[in-house]
């Protein structure tokens, strides 16, 4: 009798492992981030060609792996409207973001300095098209109120807060109390909507367009205000604009992505040849772990079709991010050989 029921006992601890381990594997969630995306020029006739999910083929099984895929739109969708007066203007046809849902992306950063390349015509049309095909985004709006804004996303438990601010000039592109346009990051205004998001513990993200084009070493503004972020409550830092990799930082336990480069953009730049994408596992009491996944982003080999990079040119890019980092972490390596960033290593230094 004492058998049995130690074995049923036994056996009802076995199972609430098993239960337990089960709901918490439903609360993880995973997060991509790529770079700038950009599927005006040369792209369009090829997607029209050959459709939408053309140039995400060959990353379906990565893309498909997240929860929340965040880009960095670099266009419009609008199909006409005055140009803004500048040497680069882009803008992309509405019905083209059916080829976001085809890669799966489904949050975006319109904080950049060409989101407004239409005007505020151009940012309502993206807003309207983003919204038709269900896609989050933050980071400019019609009013500075809504510029403000972030994107809030709750999946499985976890509470995602998504802020976008850009950086970069045209500083008319910058909304304001009377003119829509993207959010600049003013440091009060900032640091208090991290903080109040963090209170409530929703896990903050904010993404930056900053930096000098081509340079892999981020500039000290860009790292005293990525401090800022972490110490407002802020839980992941992610960059765009340079168009190439900067280092990435671990600061207080965090991580800081300065700059992810290109990801699917409409040109045959020669420096723009590799990249990665960010795949991080969150859970609502933190970040569980963070990988690099090293991709290959040269139009003259992908053809506006990004693959995996692997072997040694995958060892070559992952050993080249943790050269590039080195110095922002004091000296220290965080990086381990598979790409993953031992975020822990940091911290016991702070």
């Amino acid at each position: 009798m004492n058998n049995c029921r130690n074995f049923c006992i036994k056996l009802f601890l076995l199972f609430s492992v098993i239960l337990c381990s089960a709901i918490a594997g439903e609360k993880e969630i995973t997060f991509l981030a790529v770079g700038d995306l950009n599927l005006a020029g040369w792209l369009v006739p090829i997607i029209n060609e050959k459709g939408g999910g053309y140039p995400f083929r060959h990353l379906k099984s990565v893309l498909n792996s997240g929860d929340i895929v965040c880009a960095n739109l670099e266009a419009p969708f609008v199909e006409k409207g005055s140009p803004a007066e500048k040497a680069f203007v882009f803008k992309v046809p509405p019905a083209f973001v059916t080829s976001l849902q085809a890669g799966n992306i489904n949050l975006v950063a319109l904080a950049n300095n060409h989101i407004v390349d239409y005007g505020v015509e151009g940012i309502r049309s993206t807003k309207n098209a983003l919204q038709s095909a269900g896609i989050k985004y933050a980071g400019a709006g019609e009013t500075l109120a809504e510029a403000y804004r972030p994107a809030l996303i709750e999946i499985n438990g976890n509470r995602i807060a998504f802020f976008s601010y850009s950086m970069t000039l045209p500083k008319t592109f910058f909304a304001t109390d009377s003119t829509g346009g993207t959010a600049y990051p003013e440091i009060k205004i900032m640091t208090d909507s991290i903080t109040i998001y963090a209170q409530r513990k929703w896990f903050v993200i904010v993404a930056f367009h900053w930096g000098k084009e081509l340079q892999e070493i981020p500039d000290q503004y860009q790292v005293r205000m990525a401090h800022k972020v972490i110490d407002a409550g802020g839980s992941m830092v992610i960059g765009h604009h340079p168009h190439i990799l900067q280092g990435v930082e671990v600061y207080r336990g965090k991580p800081v992505f300065y700059s992810l480069g290109n990801f699917i953009f409409a040109s045959y730049s020669e420096h723009a040849r590799r990249s990665m994408i960010v795949k991080a596992v969150i859970t609502p009491e933190d970040l569980k772990s963070v990988e690099l996944v090293p991709i290959n982003v040269y139009n003259k080999e992908v053809v506006f079709s990004p693959r995996l990079l692997k072997g040694e040119e995958r060892s070559n890019l992952l050993h080249h991010i943790q050269k590039i980092s080195v110095e922002l972490n004091h000296g220290i390596d965080v990086f381990n050989s598979n790409g993953y960033i031992n975020l822990n290593k940091m911290e016991r230094l702070e």
